[in-house]
């Protein structure tokens, strides 16, 4: 999972819990489109103006003249938690009914084929849209240009990275500390990247990482 949000860790401290995290490997938080709209590139501001609704059409970014559906998913959830970091502070605009998506591979589809139009915008993380929810209708964004590509995820360069991590909550199961040992190990690494995450760092002999 990725790094719970501030909320939750204290949600759980109120629960009588505190929550240790360990990061084990890097995500992209990712933005995309119908693979019929033109677009292929937004800036960090142009996508916290698209959700604070002070861009509404796509022709104010070199696309048709349409209104942009910008889809949210459900407060709490990881996506959304992260769209919150994006928007550095500034006000995240309430989705209208039919622009909130409850599952993951519910955004990615109403993304690919919503009404048969190609004004919808999404976000996820690389793993969802590349890998378990792929779905050959959507295309992923740059961002200020860059390509969330794993090399781009691993140096830093892409303006979105979250964190996989291991959340434990005072477990007193001595198995809990040897399997993070094991994920933080080369070969828990090398399973951190077979399943479609990046390690924290490269594996060894693994330079050629493959999207999934």
């Amino acid at each position: 999972m990725i790094k719970p949000s501030d909320e939750q860790m204290k949600e759980a401290g109120r629960c009588g819990k505190t929550l240790s995290v360990t990061p084990i490997g890097y995500e992209a938080f990712v933005f995309f489109v119908s693979k019929t709209n033109p677009v292929d590139d937004l800036s960090v501001e142009q996508i916290r103006n698209i959700y604070s609704r002070k861009i509404a059409r796509w022709n104010e970014l070199g696309g048709k003249n349409e209104k942009i559906m910008p889809f949210q998913r459900p407060e709490g959830s990881g996506s959304q938690t992260m769209m919150l970091r994006v928007m550095g502070g500034v006000p995240l605009t309430r989705p209208q009914q039919e622009e909130f998506q409850i599952s993951m591979g519910g955004i990615v589809n109403r993304v690919a084929d919503y009404r048969n139009y190609g004004n919808s915008l999404g976000f996820s993380f690389r793993y969802y849209v590349e890998g378990l929810f792929k779905h050959e209708g959507v295309k992923i964004l740059k961002v200020n240009g860059i390509a969330p590509t794993p090399e781009n995820i691993q140096n830093g360069t892409y303006p979105f990275i979250g964190t996989a991590v291991i959340v434990t909550a005072g477990s007193a199961n001595p198995n809990v500390p040897l399997l993070i040992d094991w994920f933080l190990s080369p070969q828990g690494q090398e399973l951190v990247e077979r399943v479609g995450y990046i390690p924290l760092q490269k594996t060894n002999g693994q330079s050629k990482i493959q999207a999934k």
